[in-house]
């Protein structure tokens, strides 16, 4: 049986259609309230609530491959909830345990969530060294799916505004080729380690931008912003302090190229390369 946290998000849906679309029989999508309504036919829907490590247990009772998506909290909340799922799915018997991390998670990095799956990479290899469960770590490049969020409002006001350089940029992903690899990694129950997925190259700001400029017909011009702006942009908007410090810190991250790397791990999986950035703007705002 097959097992998933996270499965109302953006990245958890697309991975449970994916595996519904492979055909997997017993499907479980673990969900903070226990109501999914994307859940494909024949999937079972439990509640899974790290603040109760009893019932995070028993929600994982019976699964042998468990996805756990990285959740959204902040630094030190983020670490305990991920250290209670990979105590729950050692303690209910699972046997591998499937993380989503990302592409910089080095604990030196400026940007706060990259500690939390450093110190969740280690408590797997803990739990591994420990209890012998197996383990497999997905290092996620950068969502690209960014530029189709923004597009609308940069065409509007004629820019895209952040706190990076505009020839900065990163090995950009979607999260539907990710969601695809994330669904192929569990149904492949060999495979343990570190994989990283991520695009076939180093796509600037600048490119992204332009990539947007074609596919809304708008002239956008990329113009970097002061990130103590942003970060009070962002509050101002609503973010909790944390969360805005965390994304504006992101963007210090990408500016010294931790978000950079390119492998050939997602097409050796797939059998194919990862969609471009200018296909999937194009895609996505047609």
């Amino acid at each position: 049986m097959i097992g998933l946290t996270g499965a109302n998000g953006e990245l958890g849906r697309r991975i449970a259609r994916a595996l519904a679309a492979a055909g997997t029989a017993e499907l479980v999508l673990g969900t903070r309230n226990g109501v999914c309504e994307h859940a494909p036919d024949g999937a079972r829907v439990r509640a899974v609530d790290f603040s109760d490590p009893a019932g995070t247990r028993r929600a994982f009772e019976g699964v042998d491959e468990l996805l756990l998506i990285s959740t959204g909290a902040d630094v030190e909340e983020g670490i305990r909830q991920h250290r209670t799922a990979i105590d729950a799915a050692v303690d209910a018997g699972v046997r591998r345990i499937v993380y989503t991390s990302f592409i910089d998670c080095a604990a030196d990095s400026p940007f706060p969530t990259a500690h939390v799956h450093a110190a969740t990479e280690a408590a797997l290899a803990e739990a591994g060294a420990s209890s012998g469960v197996e383990y497999l770590i997905l290092r996620d490049g950068q969502y690209m799916d960014r530029f189709v969020e923004f597009a609308p409002g940069a065409a509007a006001s004629g820019e895209l505004s952040l706190p990076i350089a505009p020839e900065a940029g990163a090995s950009f992903i979607c999260r539907d080729d990710l969601a695809e690899f994330a669904a192929r990694a569990l149904l492949t129950s060999s495979l343990t380690g570190v994989l990283t997925p991520t695009g076939s190259r180093v796509v600037s700001y600048a490119e992204a931008t332009a990539a947007m400029s074609a596919a809304t017909g708008a002239e956008i011009r990329f113009t970097p912003c002061d990130a103590d702006d942003y970060r009070r942009e962002l509050q101002d908007a609503g973010w909790p302090a944390w969360k805005a410090d965390s994304y504006t810190r992101f963007f210090e991250a990408v500016g010294e190229g931790r978000t950079s790397a390119v492998t050939g791990d997602f097409a050796a999986l797939m059998g194919r390369e990862p969609r471009g950035v200018e296909e999937f703007v194009a895609a996505g705002l047609s």
